[in-house]
């Protein structure tokens, strides 16, 4: 007989670094994170369920208490913030612009404040209430909803708005500017749902950062009801799925909506410019880090017919001294086709602001990769130094903002902190820090 003997030599992946021990280990860990994640948010909603502190008996009123609705109360905001015992100079700067468009504020703090904190909040809102920290900011957005129309807030309310602190606030004279925007917008717009960004990933959503709806929206059946039924799991992915998403398929998709900031917005500012402006583009500094190589990809018909001399005088304008390489308005227009169908609020963050006036930036565009800490140095000393009055406040504010991405640090820096990536999410698909991630275009 025969005998064929075949030996096979199974090729093991070579290890170049931590990033590729990374790719390997997390699909064995992802799902231990997943049930642990998952259970720890059921046991702790069950002990606050067991004891019987339902939304009615979870706001806590030693920094204030609901008082009477404030007498001519026609826009109402409910203000979810997490900060620790003292409230930061962004958010004061937000409530300053939502007392300024004629909202009276309800600030929902998932946790205790100080003494001195309440104080500094109280001239800017009609009520500061704590909350213990169950549901993040979604639990903060129920437990407002529900109490404040059970104490009868929403009667002849015309605006309710739903606002977080997820964001950064860039002070107050882009504050100022976006109050005036806002109260306009308030008093002349048809539609009955406004929000700042809106999310094509997956489902089409709006992103409930900021969210106002008038009386038809927050008055009907399936508004209550969807308030009434939503299950507050300190949850980051519940939150998305059952909370975002869904309050959009199920409540705000069915009515007309409109959004302030979007790369349709972006698209018609670049188009306008094209025609109109002396200016010929934008600085690279203002895209996301991913997508130089894209917009080098672009044809640019104004690059084509202007000479180089010409191209640096034309240009800085749209970044200063931080224009290296520049993006063109018909390149940008392109560009906003390839970017509509991401996390907009994330890759679009710094051409919202630059471009369109936008006072926001969201909290985790560095960690999660979609721009560099080197240019959001940049592009906050850009700002600041364009759109902000020379004072100590305003240098402290640019201090803060700087200090809390470069103390989150960036996506690598999580490789070995499994846990704390998945609950951020920043293992996207359960299966680690994919090199496809690397760098994104904002994922969720």
């Amino acid at each position: 007989m025969l005998r064929i003997s075949v030996h096979y030599h199974a090729r093991l992946p070579e290890l170049t670094g931590p990033r590729d021990m990374h790719q390997i280990l997390g699909p064995l860990f992802a799902p231990f994170l997943r049930i642990e994640y998952f259970l720890s948010a059921w046991f702790e909603f069950l002990r606050f369920f067991l004891t019987g502190r339902t939304w009615r008996h979870r706001l806590r009123r030693r920094a204030g208490s609901w008082p009477q609705p404030p007498p001519g109360l026609r826009r109402v905001a409910i203000f979810a913030a997490f900060h620790g015992p003292q409230v930061s100079l962004s958010n004061l700067a937000y409530l300053r612009s939502l007392q300024a468009a004629g909202l009276q504020v309800v600030y929902l703090h998932n946790g205790p404040l100080s003494a001195a904190t309440v104080e500094k909040l109280e001239p800017l809102c009609a009520a500061v209430l704590e909350r213990p920290n169950l549901g993040q900011d979604w639990g903060c957005f129920k437990d407002g909803f529900l109490n404040l129309r059970r104490y009868g807030w929403l009667e002849n309310t015309e605006w309710l708005l739903f606002c977080n602190d997820s964001v950064h606030f860039l002070g107050d004279q882009v504050g100022a500017a976006f109050a005036r925007r806002l109260d306009q917008e308030f008093e002349t717009m048809p539609e009955p749902v406004l929000a700042l960004n809106e999310n094509l990933q997956l489902w089409q959503h709006l992103q409930s950062f900021f969210v106002a709806v008038r009386p038809e929206v927050f008055k009907s059946p399936r508004f209550v009801h969807f308030w009434k039924d939503y299950l507050p799991l300190s949850h980051r992915y519940h939150a998305i799925n059952k909370g975002e998403v869904r309050w959009s398929l199920k409540v705000l998709n069915h009515y007309p909506r409109r959004v302030l900031y979007s790369p349709s917005a972006l698209f018609d500012y670049a188009s306008k410019a094209y025609e109109d402006e002396n200016w010929l583009g934008i600085s690279q500094l203002l895209i996301p880090k991913c997508c130089g190589s894209v917009v080098a990809g672009l044809r640019s018909h104004l690059a084509e017919e202007i000479s180089a001399d010409e191209d640096r005088r034309k240009v800085p304008r749209s970044g200063g001294r931080f224009t290296t390489s520049y993006v063109y308005w018909d390149q940008l227009m392109a560009l906003m086709g390839i970017l509509e169908s991401t996390n907009t609020s994330h890759s679009c963050a710094l051409m919202f602001c630059g471009l369109l006036e936008s006072p926001f930036l969201k909290k985790d565009i560095c960690r999660h990769n979609t721009y560099t800490l080197a240019q959001m140095r940049q592009f906050l000393e850009y700002h600041f130094s364009n759109n902000c009055d020379e004072s100590p406040e305003s240098r402290a504010l640019w201090s803060e903002i700087l200090g809390s991405y470069v103390g989150q640090g960036t996506l690598v820096s999580y490789l070995f902190r499994p846990r704390v990536a998945f609950r951020k999410g920043l293992m996207y698909r359960g299966f680690g820090i994919s090199q496809e991630s690397l760098p994104n275009y904002g994922n969720r």
